[in-house]
């Protein structure tokens, strides 16, 4: 699941196995200008780029 991290203060994907809860609110939030296909792209270059990197 795709969503804001208040601690990191940035989006990030969220694997729902981890959740232990989840509850329903009267929250709502503004979508703004995100775009799944832009997301993704960054997101892909962002974790190729990790895994060639070796310590």
């Amino acid at each position: 699941m795709i969503g804001y991290c208040h601690q990191a203060k940035d989006l990030r994907t969220f694997r729902l196995s981890r959740f232990l809860c989840i509850e329903m609110t009267n929250y709502t939030f503004q979508r703004g200008n995100f775009n799944i296909k832009n997301y993704r792209k960054i997101r892909g270059l962002l974790n190729a780029a990790r895994n060639k990197s070796h310590f």
